[in-house]
């Protein structure tokens, strides 16, 4: 928002995660963690949600920052939406809800991502 209102011309985006008991406990609670072994990163037979820690540093700049430093750009954020999925059940359907927004909000088909 900072950069689509033209009142900063980068901006560092962070994030970090780690281990919640009271995620975990909630998680558990409403049967969305992965029993032993049944997570599998991008596989199909995956079930269940593993939790982990991470951590995201990411700049963003507008199109002409980038070319005031010499710099082509990398990609570009057209739209955003989020979710959050209360159960297993219904995670697709937050997911497509979020994915077919941020499209809305970039004014994309998906035939237009590369």
């Amino acid at each position: 928002r900072l950069l689509a209102a033209s009142r900063a011309r980068a901006c560092l985006v962070t994030a970090a995660f780690t281990h919640c008991a009271e995620l975990a406990c909630s998680a558990s609670r409403a049967e969305m963690l992965a029993p032993a072994g049944g997570f599998r990163v991008f596989d199909r037979r995956s079930r269940g949600t593993a939790f982990g820690e991470l951590a995201v540093a990411l700049v963003l700049e507008t199109e002409e920052s980038a070319k005031a430093r010499g710099k082509e750009a990398l990609g570009f954020v057209r739209g955003q939406r989020s979710g959050f999925a209360c159960s297993p059940r219904s995670l697709a359907a937050v997911l497509a809800r979020a994915v077919r927004g941020a499209l809305t909000a970039a004014g994309m088909t998906a035939r237009d991502i590369s």
